[in-house]
């Protein structure tokens, strides 16, 4: 899907939805796959205890996780703004 298929701004929300669905559902999939692996491979290898403190710790991977997609998806908008008004503002000149 590259970045000439979609056009953010013109497209209806349902067909932007339609086309953006798949590709979230298959990568929310993966990341539960791996976190059964995981946790199989875990238990089976190491032990209940080891399995015991990956599920203390996996809270706060979470929280971190989510930090660092709130501050980078910030940034990007950010960015982008500031990259479309140079853009634009060369374009006019």
């Amino acid at each position: 899907m590259g970045k000439d298929n979609l056009d953010w701004g013109a497209m209806k929300i349902s067909s932007l939805f339609r086309k953006m669905f798949i590709p979230t559902l298959l990568g929310m999939m993966l990341a539960c796959t791996m976190g059964i692996v995981d946790g199989v491979v875990v238990g089976q290898g190491v032990g209940s205890d080891a399995l015991a403190s990956v599920n203390i710790v996996a809270p706060f991977f979470l929280i971190t996780t989510g930090f660092g997609l709130m501050f980078g998806t910030g940034g990007a908008i950010v960015a982008s703004v500031y990259l479309s008004k140079s853009l634009f503002k060369n374009k006019c000149e």
